[in-house]
């Protein structure tokens, strides 16, 4: 059966497709890698029938290496191309804006264990009126879907402390690929059994393998003295991790890099790469007006060539340390460990999806959140996401073209 234009679909191979006509060819979500790739538009039904099992190859080697692993071939044996156009770079001469949204971040709770400094959600958060119940829930996945992205994201809070979260999988399932993002502090044996049973990435936040540092940036709530007594954020995370591994769970690490962690970022990278973890994701905290002494207290005072930054434009102290990431990840990591460095440059470039089923995204003035239709906040029209929210950066953004190519694949 082919994909109609922009249509979302679960493939025989588990590979969520879609066609989409403002980027110029399919996109391609695979579980194992918690990746989306672009796929050009002369390749996509030869490659839309390898994945329906209906032809034995694709119509290239790396097709299998990417959207085969785990299935075609070995989970240990993929290979992470930057950015993620497939088969090559040289088949995109531009990569236009996509119809609709790629992924969409679903807050499906404000409950969070931890309080973390630089948290971007916290005007979503920490609201009980606002909570979900199970009904609002399977209501909001409805509207989600509707939109056709290829992927959704539980998040929050922590989806983890939602007494939902298995309503929400439940609603995708089938339908959707599905990340979880999660501190790993309440992660229970229930949990690990959802993310097996639903076949979900997840993702593991984790900015330091230094204690005092990791958990500086994400201290417990106090909100909830009683978690206190579970231990510190690194050593909840570190273990939550090593379960995720060791049930073979497809897990991603996402750090967020400040003053304090930017340093440290290749030795936690070999931690993360002698652990077996293969998929790692870096954000560079994004500089605002509205909070510009907050994000210098998290990333400094002064961009790389010595000058004060001005604004939410300016690039960041941190290129150097990132350019020893990718270095480091063509040398001593051997490419095994896909890299994406988000640097959040277009801020409204993102999809969120409040507790209460509001969608919205980051104000690119930095003054917190924006109705993507302010007629129908619930139920945005897809023609109100186009204008509201910056399709090419969301393209960059979850295509991995933040990531400098020459440094990645040198």
């Amino acid at each position: 059966m082919a994909v109609s234009k922009n249509d979302t679909r679960v493939t025989q191979s588990g590979v969520v497709i879609r066609n989409d006509a403002g980027l110029g060819g399919m996109l391609g979500f695979t579980q194992y890698s918690g990746l989306v790739y672009a796929i050009a538009q002369d390749d996509a039904q030869g490659v839309l029938n390898w994945l329906d099992r209906k032809q034995e190859h694709p119509s290239a080697q790396i097709y299998i290496s990417t959207l085969g692993m785990g299935w075609s071939i070995p989970q240990l044996k993929p290979v992470y191309p930057i950015p993620q156009l497939l088969p090559d770079t040289r088949s995109w001469s531009v990569v236009p804006s996509p119809d609709k949204p790629i992924l969409v971040n679903w807050f499906i709770t404000g409950r969070c264990p931890l309080a973390c400094k630089y948290c971007y959600a916290e005007d979503l958060m920490r609201k009980e009126d606002l909570e979900p119940t199970a009904a609002q829930i399977s209501e909001t996945a409805e509207t989600i879907l509707s939109l056709s992205p290829v992927v959704v994201v539980l998040t929050g809070g922590d989806p983890l402390f939602s007494p939902h979260i298995a309503t929400a999988m439940r609603s995708l399932t089938g339908r959707v690929g599905i990340i979880v993002d999660t501190s790993g502090y309440t992660m229970r044996d229930h949990h690990m059994r959802l993310f097996a049973e639903h076949g979900v990435s997840i993702r593991i936040s984790i900015d330091s393998q230094v204690p005092r540092i990791n958990d500086a940036q994400r201290p417990v709530s106090s909100l909830y003295p009683k978690l206190v007594s579970r231990g510190h954020a690194l050593d909840a995370a570190m273990e939550a991790l090593c379960r995720c591994l060791d049930a073979g769970l497809n897990v991603t690490v996402q750090t967020v890099a400040t003053k304090r962690t930017a340093n440290d970022l290749v030795p936690l990278g070999d931690t993360l790469f002698r652990l077996g973890v293969h998929s790692w994701r870096i954000f560079k905290v994004a500089p605002s007006q509205a909070s510009l002494s907050g994000y210098q207290r998290l990333v400094g005072t002064h961009t790389d060539d010595g000058r004060a930054y001005k604004g939410k434009r300016a690039k960041g102290p941190y290129e150097h340390a990132f350019a020893q990431v990718l270095l480091a990840r063509a040398a001593q990591w051997k490419n095994q460990l896909a890299i994406q460095v988000t640097y959040n440059e277009s801020p409204n470039s993102v999809v969120l999806v409040s507790p209460d089923g509001r969608f919205v995204t980051e104000s690119n003035t930095g003054k917190g959140k924006v109705l993507l239709d302010n007629l129908h906040p619930k139920l945005p029209r897809l023609s109100a996401v186009r204008s509201v929210v910056d399709m090419s950066g969301h393209a960059a953004r979850y295509l991995n073209l933040t990531t400098p190519f020459e440094r990645a694949n040198s």
